[in-house]
């Protein structure tokens, strides 16, 4: 858990920089009521939290353990609350927010039609909701070690196994329209190695795989991982994993 807390903290100080342009972008301004969706220990609650100061900014956490660090860590911050549950099971007000925000969250969904609606409710009229995630087509590295190939097959077959979907990126403006929001559009935010450098995009693409495949259960892919490992530590290599980021407005 808290090698994975660090990876989740150097993912988020990586990507914030353009998330935070972007986010702006797309109309978050401070004032407003912000709901960030499976907010894990609260590393992009708080950022969004400094860009609405005067609003109230709420972390949606269902997991009991993740949920205690990030209301620990929400404490001092009197915008800043936490709130124990799922997008399909909480105590939240309807028709209250302004801005909600999905961060690499909709690939773990079962059923992220329904869970879409859900959002849809939680919305003001003219509120609007942001889902930015992964698509593995959209994750590339040159030269490619043949052992990424598997490793990339195993790792989504493994989030498969439990309801996840690797390519949920390009599905995001069909999920949106599906749910009943207009406007519908997306954006496609590029990290590349020379932006980041090798080990922050290596920490942001590759690095959960190679430990979710490493830890899979009854198989040894020890040898496997560790080649993988190794060309990325030792050999130069040049990356780009791009984050699908789509939006919609409940009318």
């Amino acid at each position: 858990r808290a090698r994975e807390l660090d990876r989740l903290r150097q993912q988020v100080m990586a990507a914030w920089p353009m998330e935070e342009l972007w986010l702006k972008g797309r109309g978050l301004t401070d004032g407003m009521h912000v709901l960030d969706v499976g907010c894990g220990p609260g590393f992009v609650s708080e950022k969004l939290a400094r860009l609405n100061p005067t609003g109230v900014t709420i972390g949606l956490e269902p997991d009991p353990e993740l949920a205690r660090l990030a209301g620990e860590r929400f404490d001092s911050n009197p915008g800043l609350s936490l709130h124990q549950g799922s997008l399909a099971h909480n105590h939240l007000p309807e028709s209250y927010f302004d801005f909600v925000y999905a961060r690499f969250v909709v690939q773990h969904l079962a059923s992220p039609q329904d869970e879409m609606r859900h959002v849809f409710k939680l919305l003001k009229p003219g509120g609007q909701v942001v889902l930015a995630d992964a698509d593995d087509g959209l994750t590339l590295v040159h030269p490619e070690p043949p052992e990424l190939l598997e490793v990339m097959r195993l790792s989504e077959a493994i989030q498969a196994e439990s309801g996840g979907d690797r390519w949920i990126g390009r599905k995001l403006p069909t999920l949106l329209t599906r749910a009943g929001f207009t406007g519908v559009g997306f954006d496609v935010l590029p990290f590349t190695s020379h932006q980041l450098g090798r080990r922050a995009l290596f920490d942001l693409a590759w690095s959960f795989r190679l430990r979710r495949v490493e830890q899979a259960p009854g198989a040894d892919n020890t040898i496997l991982v560790e080649k993988v490992r190794d060309f990325f530590a030792n050999q130069d290599w040049y990356g780009i994993a791009c984050v699908i980021a789509a939006y919609g407005v409940r009318e």
